[in-house]
Formats: structure tokens, C-alpha cells, sequence
């Protein structure tokens, strides 16, 4: 993966490391959401907002 550089510093492998590691539980976080966005039978929308509301809280 190439390394982005910022002012014109590349950054560091923990820098690297960490921007990884949060893009990989934003995914996380992201799949997490869309999960319990589904809806099922007889829900309607503000069922899900209430869910999706509790996940963000916990951030």
C-alpha cells in the first residue's frame, strides 16, 4: 500500500498501522449499523433510528 504523505512527510508505520486499524472498525461499525437497520415485519421505521441511535451512543 503506498504511503501518503502529509506536508510532505510520509508517516510513520504506527501512524500507518493506526489509520488502518480505525478504517477496519469503521467497517465494523458500518456492518454493525446496517444490521440492525433491517426492519422486520410490523417495525417501522423509528424501530430501527432507535437502534441505529443506541449503536452511535456507544462511540
Amino acid at each position: 500500500m503506498a504511503r501518503a504523505k502529509k506536508n510532505g512527510v510520509s508517516p510513520t508505520r504506527q501512524e500507518q498501522w493506526d489509520r488502518e486499524e480505525e478504517a477496519k472498525a469503521n467497517v465494523s461499525k458500518a456492518h454493525e449499523i446496517w444490521a440492525v437497520a433491517q426492519l422486520m415485519p410490523g417495525e417501522g421505521i423509528e424501530d430501527g433510528v432507535a437502534r441505529i441511535e443506541k449503536i452511535l451512543e456507544e462511540k
